[in-house]
């Protein structure tokens, strides 16, 4: 028999899939671009020692204390490569490499691009039941820059907060803290995620 564990946590990986590719359309104007805001690089909330690498070696970050790699399931797609999740399975941090042919061969791409190639990405894999909240804005770390953007589904209360970032490679990734209704517990209040968001970004390298 499936243990109660196995089953929040396929029915987990279920529900991330869909809130970050069963959405839909995002029109992105230049006014919908607020200004960037500088960072602290400081972590408000502890980091672990647990690292995240991406499939080129390009792109690595340290996960929250206490958050926990989920394996590698059918209902993941392949751009995905790694889900972490909180202990409480209300929580997780997506980690996606976005498909991208038209790259640059002089200047690289700048944050505001690189938030309209996210959304792209929901875009194509939508079914219009999705809204932007708020404006897309570059998040600013020191030597570090990152395109942020927040969107919300039709069956979603909370909103998925995303980083997008270019690697020295030219790849483009995407970072995304999903919240997982689906275990049955709370999800986490704003302040909370915002902080630990924030926190986690610290520690991105790319």
């Amino acid at each position: 028999m499936l243990s109660r564990l196995y089953i929040r946590c396929v029915f987990g990986c279920l529900y991330i899939t869909m809130s970050l590719y069963g959405i839909g359309c995002l029109f992105v104007r230049e006014d919908d671009f607020a200004p960037s805001v500088a960072l602290s690089p400081k972590t408000e909330l502890e980091l672990s020692d647990i690292v995240v690498t991406s499939v080129d070696g390009d792109f690595l970050a340290l996960l929250p204390k206490n958050w926990t790699f989920i394996e590698k399931t059918s209902l993941q797609l392949s751009d995905i490569f790694a889900i972490a999740v909180n202990p409480e399975y209300n929580s997780s941090l997506v980690f996606t490499k976005i498909p991208f042919s038209e790259k640059k061969e002089t200047l690289p791409f700048d944050n505001k691009e690189l938030i309209r190639i996210g959304i792209a990405k929901h875009i194509a894999k939508s079914s219009g039941k999705v809204r932007q909240l708020g404006k897309g804005y570059e998040l600013i770390l020191g030597p570090k820059k990152f395109g942020y953007f927040e969107f919300i589904g039709s069956q979603q209360t909370h909103k998925t907060r995303s980083v997008v970032c270019l690697s020295s490679l030219g790849n483009i990734y995407e970072i995304s803290l999903v919240p997982v209704p689906v275990t049955g517990k709370t999800a986490p209040s704003e302040e909370v995620s915002d902080k630990l968001f924030r926190s986690f970004i610290t520690a991105i390298q790319y």
